[in-house]
């Protein structure tokens, strides 16, 4: 059943959180169905890669829950008409029952349709299929690539029959092609399937994609070239001249068959449209079109059954299968197998003339048609065993076709299944008993054999997850038996994990059967990896990533826990050289969000980054930055940065800084390194002015550490403190505490230095002319420095003394003589007002008058008449 059509408009800002995207303008669904489709949009936005002046690109992606999302993706104009590569604009049909929902087109075939540029009525049924991917298109399409037609198919018959197997990867110079491929598939498929398949035209990163297909460019984010990318977890169509992923050892009937459909002109969705329904990937409807109508004699049964081979094996040519005159359909006889091969090489059909093809034995039969020995196309069951034999490989292919499943790559355990095959499923088809029998086998094997080493085991293994019904559907298993099924397969990842760890055997030999793992068994896997070696510093998984099984962690690191992601990105980061600060902030970026970080994360991290040295002050205070500050204190990071400002030696502004960061985060410090913490955030605030000199001078005096601390400290903080009252206003200079402090017999250290800073040129000169503009405060000043309350000790006098010659003898020189003679009238009944009877006023008279002006009759700007 179809259903109208309303397109949906986002645009998608870098960034932009899913449950903040909404749709443009109206449409007739409700929030709940549009917070479930957009997380689908903002990770289509992000996973899209074409360029910001290329075509829209097509996507299909399943919704959780049910329901897809049929999307084009593009850059939106900017203004002056160019492009920018960061926002997207998507248009989106919400599709709640699937693919299904289209009336006449698969998702595939709405690209470049009105279904997109607007013509089209949104209410209407999906148009009608576009030129590109009709018939004749693709079956011109497919005979310009008929190589790798058969493998392509047999992979997405594979992607049916294994929803946990690996992902097909298409790269192409543009995404048209990778949607003809695509085209392909769906032309080749049942319509339930096809309009099922999900697929993204255009990637990125194919691992942040959760399509069946993902089609890339040539600047993708993928190594066409790894290995163990093209052997293990992908299957990988290379059209950029790249190797690509071998073809697959086996024959699969249906993907052959449909393969010498397109070889012959013939498109197999005609068979199922000829058919009526049809079951999926089933080779009856494609045979009735590619072969003459005939009924299958038993003389083909008895002879398939003679000839049946593994999957894979090679016939010897000069075996003769025709010898007795079996019948084959029409009545034919079935030449030798290389003559058959022989006359398919050298005899290209034309497509749509079936009698082009060389014929065998004048039998007017096309060598399309002509059943090969190997294949099984008919009578499964005649190839089925006895009760009580091994089961022959035919016989086992047959059995997991009936579970609908694929069969292991390894071989079968033929003698563990005897007795088993599709007509044990009786003519109800229980399926479900037979199943259960299967595994119930499968689990006792894999028991008696788990103590042995993995290769013995693991073919067992891989064939239970292919026949194991759904987690959520256990069916005759019973929940025991999912449950013996969970310990059995966590004591086997745990021996496998084991093994790699102390590299027994080499690791080279683990990963290859493992790429053949269903994903939940691969990711079980590299949990145990993970939980070895608990401690801060895993010394052993780092060594697991740079043996030789580090090429395959890495690929598959985005499945594995946090830790292991970590590990493995740590060692790429150290073999390149990156270490410190860079690798922190790299690694850094595969920590989750604030709220969900946890300090031995960022243990782990530093460790990475740095192992056994440290960073530099400069670099911590950056480090600091770059997490919440409960995760080093909780990791226990602040306590190493903070050995850092205890080392000797003079300190520098970064250590201050440091010191500022880790009190500001209440850092874990012992009583000393917090004196010594203060010291240098005091430093810090009296260069930004931040603290007055009293203050300032009550935290040097109640510091221990001025005097016990590193041998650097005291003098630093002594030149902050003498520059910061060299620059105070001059209230700050006359106060009772500030005077006490330099006049005290013990600071003469700190004296010295203030006198220097005070006297320096500038500052004389900016005290000086400060003192011009403001009359009390001379005043003031005068008196604390020359009056009869002078107080300390004889070096405090001889430099009051001096200090005075330098600040007013400047003040007094550097003005005209009528403004002099005002300031110093002023000063004089300041003082006196100040301190009536005493000699404060005569001793500023004399000490006027033994500074003649030096400026003439020019006016000072301080002063006014």
């Amino acid at each position: 059943m179809t259903m109208a059509l309303h397109r949906l408009s986002y645009r998608v800002p870098p960034g932009a959180p899913a449950e903040e995207l909404r749709p443009r303008g109206a449409h007739p669904f409700s929030e709940e169905e549009l917070s479930r489709i957009a997380p689908v949009i903002a990770g289509i936005a992000t996973l899209w890669s074409g360029p910001a002046d290329g075509p829209a690109a097509l996507s299909h992606t399943r919704v959780p829950g049910g329901g897809s999302v049929l999307c084009e993706t593009s850059v939106p104009p900017a203004a002056g008409g160019t492009t920018t590569a960061a926002v997207r604009d998507v248009a989106a049909y919400w599709l709640p029952g699937g693919g299904g929902d289209l009336a006449n087109a698969t998702p595939i075939e709405t690209w470049g349709s009105p279904l997109w540029d607007g013509t089209a009525d949104s209410s209407s049924d999906a148009p009608a299929v576009p030129d590109w991917c009709d018939d004749d298109s693709l079956a011109e399409f497919a005979t310009e690539h008929t190589d790798r037609v058969e493998p392509f198919l047999a992979d997405v018959h594979r992607l049916f029959a294994d929803p946990a197997g690996r992902q097909i990867v298409i790269a192409e110079p543009d995404p048209m092609t990778v949607a003809r491929w695509i085209a392909l598939a769906c032309a080749t498929l049942t319509p339930d399937c096809a309009r099922a398949l999900t697929f993204v035209l255009s990637a990125q990163d194919p691992s942040a994609a959760p399509h069946q297909i993902v089609g890339i460019g040539p600047g993708a984010r993928f190594d066409r070239a790894n290995e163990t990318t093209l052997r293990h977890l992908y299957r990988v169509y290379d059209g950029l001249g790249g190797p690509g992923s071998e073809a697959l050892p086996g024959r699969d009937d249906w993907a052959g068959i449909a393969a010498q459909m397109w070889r012959s002109g013939k498109v197999p969705r005609t068979a199922y449209a000829r058919a009526g329904s049809s079951a999926p990937f089933a080779v009856e409807p494609l045979q009735d079109v590619l072969l003459p109508a005939h009924p299958v004699g038993p003389g083909y049964a008895r002879w398939q059954q003679a000839t049946a081979e593994p999957p894979g094996a090679v016939q010897d040519p000069r075996t003769d299968v025709s010898a007795d005159g079996w019948d084959v359909p029409g009545g034919a006889a079935v030449p030798p197998l290389a003559q058959v091969r022989e006359a398919e090489a050298t005899v290209a059909p034309e497509r749509g003339t079936p009698t082009a093809s060389a014929f065998a034995g004048g039998s007017g039969m096309p060598s399309e048609g002509v059943p090969d020995p190997r294949a099984g196309w008919y009578d499964r069951a005649a190839a089925a065993p006895a009760a009580s034999g091994p089961l022959t490989p035919a016989g086992l292919h047959a059995l997991f076709a009936c579970l609908g499943a694929p069969v292991p790559t390894y071989p079968g355990p033929a003698e563990l299944l005897a007795g088993l095959a599709p007509s044990a499923c009786g003519e109800v088809g229980n399926t479900d008993q037979l199943r259960a029998e299967v595994v119930t086998r499968l689990l006792g094997e894999l028991e008696r054999l788990n103590s042995r080493a993995p290769e013995e085991w693991m073919n067992v293994l891989q064939a239970l997850h292919a026949v194991s019904p759904p987690r959520d559907r256990p069916g005759t298993l019973g929940e025991q038996g999912r449950s013996r099924q969970d310990a059995l397969e966590t004591r086997a990842a745990a021996r496998i994990a084991r093994d790699m760890l102390h590299q027994r055997p080499d690791g080279q030999e683990l990963a290859t059967p493992l790429g053949r793992m269903a994903r939940p068994f691969v990711r079980l896997v590299l949990d145990q990896i993970a939980k070895s070696n608990p401690g801060d510093e895993p010394v052993t998984l780092l060594r697991l990533a740079a043996s030789p099984l580090g090429e395959w962690l890495a690929t598959v690191h985005d499945e594995a826990p946090l830790r292991l992601q970590l590990i493995v990105k740590g060692q790429r980061l150290r073999a390149k050289g990156t270490t410190g600060l860079p690798a922190f902030r790299l690694l850094a970026e595969l920590l989750p969000a604030e709220r969900e970080c946890e300090p031995w994360m960022a243990r782990l991290v530093w460790w990475l980054a740095w192992d056994t040295g440290r960073p530099s002050a400069r670099d911590a205070v950056d480090l600091l930055g770059t997490l919440p500050g409960r995760l080093f204190t909780g990791a226990g990071i602040d306590r190493e940065l903070a050995t850092l400002i205890a080392a000797p030696g003079p300190p520098t502004d970064a250590l201050a800084e440091l010191a500022d960061a880790l009190l500001n985060m209440s850092a874990d410090l012992s009583p000393r390194l917090r004196d010594i913490a203060e010291m240098l955030r005091l430093g810090r605030q009296l260069d930004r002015a931040e603290k007055a000199p009293r203050k300032a001078l009550e935290e040097f005096k109640g510091s221990s550490v001025t005097v016990s601390g590193p041998s650097g400290l005291r003098p630093w903080i002594i030149g902050k403190l003498a520059v910061r009252l060299a620059e105070s206003p001059p209230a700050d200079l006359y106060d009772d505490y500030v005077l006490r402090v330099l006049s005290g017999p013990l600071d003469e250290e700190l004296l010295s230095a203030y006198l220097t800073a005070q006297l320096a040129p500038n500052q004389a000169l900016r005290l000086a002319d400060t003192l011009v503009a403001h009359v009390e405060d001379s005043a003031r000043l005068f008196m604390a420095w020359q009056g009869e309350q002078l107080f300390g000790a004889s070096a405090w006098r001889k430099d009051a003394r001096d200090l005075s010659e330098g600040i007013f003898g400047t003040a007094l020189r550097r003005l005209p003589d009528a403004e002099r003679s005002v300031y110093i009238t002023r000063v004089a009944a300041q003082i006196a007002c100040l301190r009536p009877g005493s000699d404060g006023e005569h001793r500023w008279l004399d000490f006027a008058a033994a500074h003649p002006s030096d400026t003439g009759g020019d006016v000072h700007p301080g002063v006014l008449p």
